[in-house]
């Protein structure tokens, strides 16, 4: 967990400094800062006494910005209007996180430019484009209305997603048509007419869909948002998939198969049709991926099946519209459109019906086995019992050399998949930089030969069919999980599991399946947390763990004991790393559970790198509560484990990211500013080797990310801003990209505490306030998002305090608006308690707590809100020991609330110093009596007494 920015012994002075500058006012400006080097980018600002005044209107040049319309995956459309001509548009901008990265920036442009240059009522036109301190966007005409989504999610509510139950008569609005076929059609062929005229100038959208419809006053549909537009006379050297999987091409899957044109917008306009008429989507899955397979293999069900009012000629325009094969397709946009104002005017169409012996040959090609059996019963039922007796005898010996022939190459298919998935277990491809993707492949190419033979035995699989298949599913969930596709990975896993399940059910007094079974639960336990698939990883770690324990207490054989030791404590430690920010009191028993094996006593040669990870592990728990003393002893213990491992097998990335892991613990648990620096540059140098050798282990990046953050803070810390905001500019980009990819949880935190660096640097360096609060502000929005998500994970209730407070000091110190700094404040104090409720023992929570207390105290009193001032010196006065360096700025805020005619307050002073003079810094008292600060308790007798006692102390230890 890293430390505040501002950490509380430096808001501590600049508060100290600030109640001595009121009871010193008679004080040059100069003399006063000449007094604090240190402070004077916090105090220098409030000096300069500047009023809080309203906020002005946002502007973005020459458009003032209005609410919020919505939000896509290349920006963010606003209502604005322009200042000079009053004409009101719909402002689509580029949002901050995603215009410091350039491929973001050229993306954007190209949207703009390629929108502008069309000219069609079906295309909501581009007025204006351009840049203003770095703010990317352009005006486009607004349209005023709803989208096709929303009406067709309207009409599914009226129907219960039942066609049948809807009138004949139009659903959306219509009143240019009388039945509700019509009124799609006549939608679809003003779309189409559109794409046409965008291909004809280059243009072909790729993201056709309901969203991306507006329907508006007068009902007319208007195409929008081309933030995927490609050219068509571009290169095509990317294979990355970009588009919406349900309403994607099959070209758009797979570029390398067939050429991606104008026929891949009719596909797509054909998926939405066949919605709009079915009221469900032609391809589902219950996973992106086999949303992607079902487009690019499965055929949709028939229209009429749903509603059989539909006509056969508007189904057969749909179902021209999505043939697989772009030559199969419609050739052009225009010849959709065509022949869906032929069946308009109840012409014949030019699309070719669907007959049965389309479907049938279709059929055939996809079940070539299935259908030769077919044929053969087909040819007995028809010749007749005579026949069937004449023919018995040759069929089966034809049967027979045919079994035996498939069942030849049922084996040898099984041995060539064996040697295959053999060889993707050799340790040394794992560990070869740049062939994960590869890898990956090579993982799936075994899981579909399995999945392929397990369809062919049917029924009749052998139990070591099914394990091995079961295996092949575990190892793909493993890979896709590394490459960052942890919803896929969960899905994975399950149908591993499933397997697993059914080969455990059939083995007598075999523990393998049950090793086998809870490696999988464990795994898919943890792509659950990290996917957020469905809030069930907690069972799936309890189940793994009862099949661990049983396991233990009834294997006797000493290399499968061996084996289920290590699957206990990678249980414990994957549970532990889902706990740890949510319960850590708990994740600390799951790692005293791991301890109590052997592995963590004495660990074996080949234990060695497991030791070393529950041992950092250990080492990064007790960083989070503050008991650097047990981090510092795990480190010590498990660094001679590590150093052999490495030794051993130095090209292995699990122990290359072991020993960069142990460079990032050591910086969180070093003694001195120096060893934290040096070990967070180390951690640093390893994870961008790893990054560039392993681009596509999506972890490298974020553990790169945890690296810049935290050394960023050092350098902060060390008042090294200019240092620490070039540091965080390079963060943010990787952070930027990383969130516009996956938009996981992860990825939008380190997002969040990258733009909290960056603000903070810029805040030191002399960034504008109004981009340093930016910052803030969306690192907040970031954080109050990931609470909705997640609200058991404590991370992001502590770390939106820090922002909060963060925003706060600039408000208050280069704004000069002490209500709204204490509003703020008042905001973080209320997260980081819920933080501090969750995990008490979490050291590091109740100093960013009594951090943003401070910086409250001081906001208050220049609000002159003495009285929720005092309330905050109370909680923090319960919050602080009694060897705090921060109890006599708490006695002197204390007095200045006594001179606000607080009640009490001269008393809570006197108990604070008694505290300090308990403790160990009762010697600082002794200056006390000559400090102007006390002037008010000078003559008072419980004052000089406890002076008095802290001088003869100091006289004692003095004589001794």
């Amino acid at each position: 967990m890293p430390v505040p920015h501002d950490e509380p012994s430096r808001l501590a002075d600049a508060l100290d400094a600030f109640l001595d500058r009121h009871g010193a006012p008679s004080e040059s400006d100069a003399d006063y800062l000449a007094r604090h080097p240190g402070l004077r980018d916090l105090l220098e600002p409030m000096l300069q006494g500047v009023p809080a005044g309203a906020d002005e209107p946002r502007v973005i040049g020459p458009y003032r910005v209005g609410p919020e319309l919505g939000r896509g995956g290349m920006g963010v459309v606003y209502q604005a209007e322009h200042a000079a001509l009053h004409r009101v548009v719909a402002l689509k901008v580029l949002p901050m996180l995603l215009a410091i990265a350039p491929r973001r920036i050229e993306r954007f442009l190209r949207e703009a430019a390629a929108v502008a240059r069309l000219d069609h009522p079906g295309i909501v036109r581009v007025f204006d484009a351009g840049e203003v301190d770095g703010v990317f966007y352009y005006a486009m005409e607004l349209v005023d209305g709803h989208s096709v989504r929303e009406a067709l999610d309207a009409v599914r509510a009226r129907c219960g997603d039942e066609p049948r139950r809807l009138t004949d008569a139009p659903q959306m609005g219509s009143t240019a048509h009388t039945t509700r076929i019509d009124e799609i059609a006549a939608l679809g062929a003003a779309i189409a007419e559109a794409l046409a005229h965008a291909h004809g100038a280059g243009i072909v959208h790729r993201d056709v869909k309901p969203q991306n419809i507006l329907l508006g006053a007068d009902h007319a549909p208007r195409l929008v948002d081309f933030g995927l537009v490609k050219e068509l006379d571009e290169s095509a050297a990317s294979v990355d998939f970009a588009g919406t999987p349900h309403y994607a091409s099959p070209e758009q899957i797979d570029p390398t198969r067939y050429k991606l044109d104008g026929r891949s917008d009719v596909f797509s306009l054909g998926v939405v049709l066949y919605e709009l008429a079915a009221l469900r989507r032609p391809f589902e899955g219950t996973s992106t991926q086999s949303v992607l397979r079902a487009v690019s293999v499965d055929e949709p069900r028939s229209l009429r099946s749903f509603d059989p009012r539909i006509a056969r000629d508007f189904e057969a325009v749909v179902l021209q519209a999505l043939e697989k094969a772009p030559s199969a397709r419609y050739a052009s946009a225009a010849a959709l459109a065509a022949d869906l104002h032929r069946y308009l005017r109840r012409e014949p169409v030019r699309a070719r019906r669907h007959s049965l012996w389309r479907h049938t040959a279709r059929w055939l090609v996809r079940h070539r086995l299935a259908a030769t059996a077919a044929a053969l019963a087909a040819l007995l039922l028809i010749g007749g019992p005579l026949t069937a007796l004449w023919f018995s005898t040759a069929a089966r010996t034809a049967i027979g050399r045919e079994r035996d022939a498939a069942s030849a190459n049922f084996a040898a298919a099984r041995r060539s998949i064996q040697q295959l998935a053999a060889r993707l277990t050799d340790r040394d491809l794992p560990d070869a930089p740049l062939l994960q993707r590869f890898r990956f492949g090579l993982l799936q190419d075994v899981r579909r030969g399995y999945d392929d033979l397990l369809h062919l035995a049917g029924d009749n699989a052998s139990t070591v069919l099914l394990e091995e298949a079961a295996r092949s599913r575990t190892s793909e969930a493993e890979a896709l999980f590394d490459l960052g596709r942890t919803a896929d990975a969960e899905q994975a896993f399950t149908h591993g599991i499933t397997l697993h399940e059914r080969v455990l059910a059939t083995a007598c007094d075999d523990p393998a399946p049950a090793i086998l079974l809870a490696e999988a639960l464990t795994g898919r336990g943890l792509a659950r947390y990290v996917a957020r698939a469905n809030g069930h990883e907690r069972s799936d770690f309890a189940a793994a763990r009862l099949l661990w324990c049983d396991l233990e207490a009834h294997t006797h054989d000493a290399a499968l004991r061996a084996r289920v030791q290590r699957g206990i404590v990678r249980t414990e430690l994957r549970l532990a790393a889902v706990m740890r920010f949510s319960q850590p009191e708990a994740a600390q028993e799951a790692l005293a559970r791991a301890q109590s094996t052997a592995i963590w006593r004495t660990p074996t040669t080949a234990d060695e790198d497991l030791a070393s990870e529950l041992g950092l592990t250990i080492a990064e728990l007790a960083c989070v509560v503050g008991d650097l003393v047990t981090a510092r002893a795990a480190l010590e213990r498990c660094a001679p484990w590590l150093q052999a491992a490495s030794a051993r097998n130095a090209r292995s990335i699990r122990v290359r990211s072991l020993l960069a892991r142990q460079h990032q613990v050591t910086a969180a648990a070093a003694a001195t500013p120096q060893a934290a620096e040096a070990a967070a540059r180390a951690a640093i140098a390893a994870r961008e080797v790893l990054c560039r050798e392993f681009p596509d282990v999506v972890d490298q990046r974020y553990n790169l990310l945890a690296a810049r953050d935290h050394l960023a803070s050092i350098l902060l810390r060390d008042q090294r801003a200019t240092e620490a905001a070039t540091l965080a500019q390079e963060s943010l980009l990787l952070a930027a990209d990383l969130a516009a990819e996956n938009g996981s949880r992860e990825s939008l935190l380190h997002l969040a505490l990258c733009l909290m660096n960056h603000a903070v640097a810029g805040s030191r360096t002399g960034v504008e306030e109004r981009t340093v609060d930016d910052d803030f502000a969306e690192a907040c929005r970031m954080l109050e998002y990931l609470i909705t998500v997640a609200p058991e994970d404590l991370r992001f209730h502590s770390h939106l305090g820090g922002a909060a407070s963060n925003r706060a000091q600039v408000i208050l110190m280069r704004r000069g608006d002490p209500v709204s700094a204490a509003e703020l404040l008042r905001h973080a104090v209320d997260a980081q308690r819920v933080a501090i409720a969750g995990a008490p023992r979490a050291r590091s929570f109740r100093t960013f707590l009594e951090s943003h207390l401070l910086l409250l105290t001081q906001a208050c009193f220049r609000a002159d809100d003495f009285g929720v001032g005092r309330a905050a010196l109370t909680e923090l006065q319960a919050l602080l020991g009694d060897g705090s360096e921060h109890l006599i700025t708490v006695a002197v805020a204390l007095l200045i609330c006594a001179d606000h005619e607080q009640p009490d307050a001269i008393e809570a002073a006197l108990a604070t110093l008694r505290r300090v003079a308990s403790g160990p810094r009762k010697h600082t008292l002794v200056a006390l009596a000559g400090d102007q600060r006390f002037a008010a308790l000078h003559a008072d007798p419980r004052f000089v007494a406890i002076i008095d006692s802290a001088k003869g102390n100091q006289a004692k230890g003095a004589g001794r």
